[in-house]
């Protein structure tokens, strides 16, 4: 325990309380302090300095609420319930300032098993709110355990992850979140008077659930989000009067993951929920902060770029659909986000997939899994001018377009409910059962003339990678070979490029070493051996894009000097001055 003053400065040295317990709640009466502590919570008087004074004489269970009026300590506890894991009716305790309970009396709330409950009293009143998979809502009741307000259902359109209630001398404050209200999205608060009689209309308080804290005069708020941030108010009024202020406290970068670049331009998914972007040195900002978007994708186009990303959908902004879409911007070659409204070119199915595009020369490819492979064309002036579905007969994964001298590939993963899947073309199986284990993913590139797949299997207990290749109308001029085996077990990324004069092969393993190999253009390794390309492992998906002067590979890794936070990286691997021959083989 560490006693601090007003300024944050220590009063004494910090002590030592206990080796093998938890603290749950702390209240103090001015006096004393009423610290609980778990496991089989355990309720102990400390004095001012946090030296123990007695145990109070009474069992507890988990502690909603503590807090003290008029030199009495006021506890709001949930006991344990059935061996099912059902909980009891929440308790109201109420404990002199030597440590005598003076009376505890059952509230009037039966939780459900799965319930969350929060709750707070004031001198005469107590709320608990409740969150479950089958309603939120809200009871007061006097000190007694009489009900002032019934058990009230509150209406949300898909139900909060967390409930709180405040109080800050004059009113309550009811806070639910984060979840959707209309098309916003976060943690909704709701005034309440002392009778129960609810006060103005719902606003949105902040993007997670706040702590608060309160000085009697004051009451400061602080949640986190990708920084930390805070705000103090007079009262609960003057919160509903401006919701959305708020103090930056303490601001760290936030973090970068879904590396992928094309020309000069570098996209990713940050950590705070937007899909963002550097150009030539110039943030470029996709989309802004908000919820459910990922894996970003991009292709460069005779006039711009097309940025294209998954939206995990909601009831809120689509009311019976709770699967995704795929959403498209294009952005200039000056950085200008052309497209005000996203451009929406599939509506997803229930897979955690990613959408992918190239560019054929005239337009922009989009190709993503739906109930079908979805595939749409959209111009550089951003007219959506084909959307098609490929009718497919298993699950696909990873759909990957390459462009031929001649025609449009989209090669991909074929799934089955079982360890093997398969590799088809355009939605038709192509390789039946050509790979095996959990990294079902197919990388694709040409080189024009001739298209190279190259994917991970599982041969045994060992994970190789095994390449084939299509002439450019797709047909099989060179059938599943293995290549080399990895070194470790892999993750489900794999990605291939042509650079103008040999292919670029990387992966990534689970020790998260990003490895790289080069092929000659009949998919014959150059190098004896895989090379690094970081020097500190990669977080999450790479990519890898031909560039002017090879290729270059967009990933994501732990940056020091961003206080360890994960950041976004590019590095160029140049091409050979010429690519060697192709082996000669004896017969």
């Amino acid at each position: 325990m560490l006693r601090v003053d007003e300024n944050g400065h220590p009063l004494a040295d910090a002590r030592r309380l206990s080796a093998t317990r938890q603290p749950q709640a702390i209240a103090s009466n001015g006096a004393t302090y009423l610290l609980f502590e778990s496991p089989g919570v355990v309720a102990t008087l400390l004095d001012r300095d946090g030296a123990p004074l007695t145990t109070i004489d009474a069992t507890f269970g988990s502690v909603l609420w503590a807090g003290a009026y008029d030199g009495r300590y006021v506890v709001v506890d949930v006991p344990a319930g059935c061996d099912g894991g059902c909980k009891g009716a929440p308790r109201l305790n109420v404990i002199n300032g030597s440590g005598s309970v003076l009376s505890r009396v059952s509230l009037p709330l039966v939780p459900l098993h799965n319930e969350s409950l929060a709750a707070v009293a004031s001198r005469d009143r107590v709320v608990i709110t409740s969150t479950s998979s089958l309603a939120d809502s809200f009871v007061m009741a006097d000190y007694e355990g009489h009900v002032v307000r019934p058990l009230l259902p509150l209406s949300f359109e898909s139900h909060p992850d967390q409930s709180g209630v405040q109080w800050d001398g004059r009113d309550f404050l009811l806070t639910y979140g984060p979840t959707y209200s209309g098309a916003e999205y976060g943690v909704f608060a709701r005034r309440m008077a002392p009778n129960g009689d609810l006060l103005g209309d719902r606003f949105l308080l902040a993007s997670t659930l706040p702590l608060f804290a309160s000085n009697v005069t004051k009451q400061l708020m602080i949640w986190s989000a990708r920084d930390v941030f805070g705000r103090a108010a007079d009262d609960f009024a003057s919160l509903a009067n401006a919701p959305q202020e708020s103090n930056l406290i303490s601001s760290s970068p936030a973090a970068q993951y879904d590396v992928h670049v094309a020309g000069n331009l570098a996209v990713w998914r940050d950590s705070n929920g937007a899909i963002t972007g550097t150009l030539n040195g110039n943030a470029v900002p996709i989309t802004r902060l908000g919820c459910c978007l990922s894996h970003p994708a991009i292709a460069m186009g005779k006039k711009n770029y097309l940025v294209a990303w998954r939206l995990q959908s909601s009831p809120a902004l689509d009311p019976g659909f709770a699967y995704a879409r795929v959403l498209a911007r294009r952005v200039a070659f000056d950085g200008t986000v052309l497209d005000s409204t996203p451009l929406v070119l599939a509506t997803s199915g229930p897979t955690d997939d990613a959408p992918a595009v190239t560019y054929d020369g005239n337009a922009f490819v989009v190709a993503a899994v739906a109930a079908k492979l979805h595939i749409a064309r959209v111009t550089d002036d951003g007219v959506i001018e084909e959307q098609r579905d490929l009718p497919t007969g298993d699950q696909l994964r990873w759909p990957t377009p390459v462009m031929t001298a001649s025609r449009l590939l989209i090669a991909h993963a074929s799934v089955r409910f079982s360890e093997q899947w398969s590799i088809g073309i355009d939605g038709a199986p192509l390789f039946v059962d050509a790979g095996t284990g959990g990294a079902r993913r197919v990388a694709a590139a040409t080189d024009r003339s001739r298209v190279t797949l190259a994917w991970m299997t599982l041969e045994g207990s060992t994970w190789t990678i095994r390449v084939a290749q299509l002439n450019a109308e797709g047909q099989v001029i060179a059938g599943p070979r293995r290549l080399r085996d990895i070194d470790g077990i892999p993750t489900d990324t794999i990605e291939l490029a042509w650079n103008g004069s040999e292919y670029v092969l990387a992966w990534n393993d689970k020790r998260g070493r990003l490895r790289a190999l080069r092929l000659n253009r009949f998919a014959e390794a150059i190098d004896s051996e895989p090379f690094d390309v970081t020097q500190q492992p990669p977080f999450s998906r790479f990519s890898l894009m031909p560039s002017p002067a090879g290729v270059t590979f967009g990933y994501d890794r732990v940056d020091l000097e961003s206080a360890g936070v994960t950041r976004a990286f590019t590095r160029t691997l140049e091409r050979t001055e010429s690519a060697p021959p192709r082996r000669s083989v004896r017969h």
